[in-house]
């Protein structure tokens, strides 16, 4: 199973009406909400500077989602659990992903592959982003 079929193979993006849209697409302002935390994809609104238990706690749930995904993670930053894209700061995305970063440093062969970014219209520039992360 893909990525995108593990994230929308219950319920399509409101507003896209196509299953395999993305967060990056500008037609969506929303996700379907996360309903289990089955699969390979996790919703984050933002990732603050974190103490070293709690990355510890973070690299864990990023095990499993790669475990879930066959190797494959994928964590839409700038999404609160009910799906919809609030967007964050340029600085909180930098942040975020230097966390996620951190994180995939305490696995063994785990990296950040890609991260595509979408600046959100009439938000003030804020942003989301699909950071996806493979383990080799």
């Amino acid at each position: 199973m893909s990525t995108r079929d593990t994230l929308y193979s219950d319920e399509a993006a409101i507003g896209s009406g196509n299953e395999n849209c993305s967060l990056l697409d500008e037609t969506v302002s929303r996700l379907p909400p996360e309903m289990d935390r089955s699969g390979n994809v996790e919703y984050k609104t933002k990732l603050e500077a974190v103490s070293d238990s709690r990355i510890t706690h973070l690299a864990t749930q990023l095990q499993w989602r790669l475990a879930e995904g066959n190797g494959h993670a994928v964590y839409m930053v700038g999404v609160r659990d009910d799906g919809y894209l609030v967007g964050i700061t340029e600085t909180e995305l930098e942040t975020t992903i230097s966390v996620i970063q951190n994180m995939a440093l305490q696995l063994a062969n785990v990296a950040i592959v890609s991260i595509g970014k979408r600046v959100l219209e009439g938000q003030n520039s804020r942003v989301v982003a699909e950071v996806r992360i493979d383990q080799r």
